[in-house]
């Protein structure tokens, strides 16, 4: 979340369109896509495989389980997360446009 939240604020704070949000949305979904396929590969693949006894690396193997497993759930929160935050920006919009006079 933190990366989308950074990739997408720091495109959208320059100037609030639909055009900047969209373009806002795609880089925080990508980023988020990519720092979590990262952190899968260096990270939470060898943990499972180390903990749980669960090596996924043999029984699907590391990069069909990252393409058909990661990357779609990854791509698919990054579209709920700009669903979520354009929807809080449409009800907040009065209170924002308050508190920035």
């Amino acid at each position: 979340l933190g990366v989308f939240v950074l990739a997408f604020g720091l495109i959208w704070k320059k100037e609030r369109t639909t055009m900047r949000f969209v373009l806002a949305s795609l880089a925080g979904t990508l980023g988020l896509t990519l720092a979590m396929l990262v952190l899968n590969y260096v990270y939470a693949v060898p943990l499972y495989a180390k903990f749980a006894n669960f090596d996924i690396e043999k029984i699907l193997g590391l990069s069909n389980y990252l393409m058909t497993m990661v990357l779609p759930f990854n791509l698919i929160e990054g579209i709920i997360f700009a669903i979520s935050f354009w929807l809080l920006f449409v009800l907040l919009k009065p209170t924002l446009k308050y508190y920035e006079r």
